[in-house]
C-alpha cells in the first residue's frame, strides 16, 4: 500500500490538494439545502439546520462517503445517526443539529 507521503513526493502537494478540494466540493453539492419554511420552523425551536448541514458535511465525510439525507427516512436516521455521531466524537449540540438537518431532509416515512 502506498502511503500519503509517497504520493505527495511523487505527484506533489498541489494536485493532491486540488483533488481533495474537488471531492469535498462534490460532496457538498450532493447534500441539499432546506427550504425557507423548514429553516424557519427549526429556528423557532432554536435549532440551526444550516449548522447541522455543515456539521454533517465536515464530520461525516471523514469516515465514509456522504449519504444524501433522502436516502433514509426519519426513523432510519434516528437509528443510524447516534452511533455514527459517537464515532465522530460530535458534541451534543453538533449531534442534535446534524440529526435535525438529516431528519428534516429525509425521505418521508412510509405509512403502513
Amino acid at each position: 500500500m502506498i502511503g500519503l507521503r509517497a504520493i505527495i513526493n511523487k505527484v506533489g502537494a498541489y494536485p493532491l490538494l486540488i483533488g481533495m478540494a474537488f471531492v469535498w466540493v462534490s460532496c457538498m453539492s450532493a447534500v441539499p439545502h432546506l427550504s425557507k419554511q423548514q429553516l424557519d420552523d427549526a429556528k423557532s425551536k432554536h435549532i440551526d439546520l444550516e449548522a447541522g448541514r455543515r456539521t454533517y458535511i465536515n464530520n461525516c465525510s471523514g469516515c465514509h462517503e456522504l449519504h444524501t439525507p433522502a436516502e433514509f427516512n426519519k426513523t432510519q436516521w434516528m437509528q443510524i445517526f447516534p452511533k455514527m455521531s459517537q464515532k465522530a466524537h460530535l458534541s451534543i449540540s453538533d449531534s442534535t443539529e446534524a440529526l435535525a438537518y438529516l431528519c428534516a431532509a429525509a425521505k418521508p416515512n412510509e405509512v403502513q
